[in-house]
């Protein structure tokens, strides 16, 4: 990427864009112009008050509203979240067309992907996790901190592993699913579409679609719409 070139962030969750600025930072440094889109104002971001400017990066900020994408364009989805992910990509997808295949995976420079990896578009993976070979990311997974994943593993499009999780070998994380902090999945499990794993928890069973599963073994507490 050379100094000409700009990535273009969707979306405005300052919490998400704090880490995914010092990803691209990690990689670029001073080569690096980000244009940060908004797809909801201020007073409608609950994480507004936090700081998530990068000094090393030369950011621009627009308002959707004020917005035209360039293209052919490289761009990053401004969230962590399943659902905000879900909802940023399509908001911007239905208002101007752009696909999965125009985004760029942020990949921090600590971090280790092994012999067979594969990633989609749109993969956003933070400092000190781990991939061991032969596991598929699907579209715009999430990896943050210090997560470790097992080999021959897939995570298909959308799902999030929050900070210290561990998921085994031979697993299979359904789209839109959620691994909540510092949990655990043994080998041979599928996490259902939807679904929730609680912080701190150790999945030893299949997770159904559209739930919650929380505890050590981890059950199912509630489900989701």
């Amino acid at each position: 990427m050379n100094s000409m070139e700009r990535v273009q962030i969707l979306g405005h969750a300052n919490a998400a864009l704090s880490i995914i600025l010092d990803s691209l930072h990690s990689f670029y440094a001073g080569a690096l112009g980000v244009d940060i889109i908004s797809n909801i104002h201020p007073e409608e971001n609950e994480f507004n008050d936090l700081e998530y400017l990068h000094s090393g990066i030369e950011t621009r900020l627009f308002h959707i509203d004020e917005w035209t994408p360039r293209k052919p364009g490289k761009f990053i989805l401004g969230a962590m979240s399943p659902k905000t992910k879900q909802i940023i990509f399509n908001t911007f997808s239905n208002r101007f067309g752009i696909t999965a295949a125009e985004f760029i995976n942020v990949q921090h420079a600590n971090v280790t992907l092994c012999n067979g990896t594969v990633l989609g578009r749109g993969c956003n993976i933070s400092p000190g996790v781990t991939v061991a070979p032969y596991t598929n990311l699907g579209d715009f997974v999430t990896l943050n901190r210090h997560v470790s994943i097992g080999h021959h593993t897939e995570l298909e499009d959308f799902c999030t592993v929050n900070p210290g999780a561990n998921i085994a070998a031979l697993c299979r994380m359904k789209k839109g699913s959620q691994i909540g902090i510092g949990a655990s999945v043994i080998d041979r499990v599928t996490i259902g579409e939807n679904a929730l794993v609680g912080a701190g928890s150790v999945v030893t069973r299949d997770v159904p679609a559209n739930t919650i599963v929380y505890g050590a073994p981890a059950r199912v507490v509630k489900t989701r719409s």
